[in-house]
């Protein structure tokens, strides 16, 4: 597994049906096994997505939050260039 220099942010609703809650366990399993931090996010959605204004406003809020903390410099030090 590589090693990422951010902390990726993975999300997922415990309510799809298409991609049941073992796979991204496993997921989680393996980037704790590889040592390899990563900050998991669980919606406690009843279907495939991620509904409800609370939810995407929460959504939407770690997202840009994860864009400022990790990758705005990265941005601008690339515009610079």
């Amino acid at each position: 597994m590589v090693c990422l220099k951010v902390r990726p942010l993975l999300e997922h609703t415990a309510g799809d049906d298409n991609v049941h809650m073992e796979n991204p366990l496993r997921l989680f399993e393996r980037r704790i096994g590889a040592d390899n931090p990563f900050s998991p996010e669980i919606y406690p959605s009843k279907i495939d997505l991620i509904a409800g204004q609370d939810m995407r406003v929460h959504l939407r809020t770690s997202i840009l939050a994860r864009f400022e903390e990790h990758l705005k410099a990265h941005v601008a030090e690339g515009a610079g260039q």
